[in-house]
């Protein structure tokens, strides 16, 4: 049966090199507590679905902690280093790489900074992606916290100032230039900064026990 694979682009949680916006304002500790929240959220969201339908897999930075990630989070299907000199290129290589295995229809990837993502959004996909060449989900900053396709087009990882606000624009002009069809989900809010924090905290999408799961 063909399945649907859910790439992750994560960094491996080390102190001082994950969330340096939000570090800014509430010190590295304490954003790397957000980040390993965030990162635990996301892979448990992937591996949760039935494997008969996805295959979920993560693509790790820098590839010196790949090893060490897949110790840490045990539950993929796949581990793969990050290749490329910007998100762009890391992107695409990513998406290369699962629509690479015979047993893959269609992938997506996501990040692990947006908490409102859900089980029963994800599983949307597939089908979405019967009708549309594209699906992309925008997030509230202009850029985008999810990419799905059946084949990849090169065209939509190139001329674009990542970490911009005009990801998610100049992204939807080139599949007008090559003439995609696209769907767009409903917009979610990634977590940046310390005013994101304030909003997650305050709605209750982010609790004591998703910061604190030992505790």
């Amino acid at each position: 049966m063909p399945k649907t694979a859910i790439g992750l682009m994560a960094r491996y949680p080390t102190q001082g090199q994950v969330k340096t916006r939000l570090a800014k304002t509430i010190g590295d500790e304490r954003a790397l507590q957000i980040y390993r929240a965030l990162l635990q959220y996301s892979s448990k969201l992937m591996t949760d679905l039935n494997r008969q339908l996805f295959m979920p897999a993560v693509f790790v930075y820098p590839e010196e902690d790949l090893l060490k990630f897949q110790e840490d989070y045990p539950s993929f299907d796949l581990y793969s280093k990050q290749t490329g000199d910007n998100l762009g290129e890391r992107m695409k290589h990513a998406l290369h790489s699962l629509l690479s295995f015979d047993n893959i229809s269609t992938a997506l990837l996501i990040g692990a900074d947006c908490p409102e993502l859900t089980t029963e959004l994800l599983l949307t996909i597939p089908s979405l992606l019967e009708d549309n060449d594209l699906v992309l989900g925008p997030s509230q900053d202009g850029g985008y916290y999810l990419i799905g396709m059946k084949k990849i087009h090169e065209k939509l990882f190139s001329g674009i100032k990542w970490g911009t606000s005009t990801v998610l624009e100049r992204t939807l002009a080139t599949t007008i230039q090559i003439g995609l069809k696209v769907k767009l989900l409903e917009q979610l809010r990634d977590l940046d900064d310390e005013k994101d924090l304030t909003y997650f905290l305050s709605n209750g999408i982010l609790n004591d026990k998703m910061l604190n799961p030992k505790g």
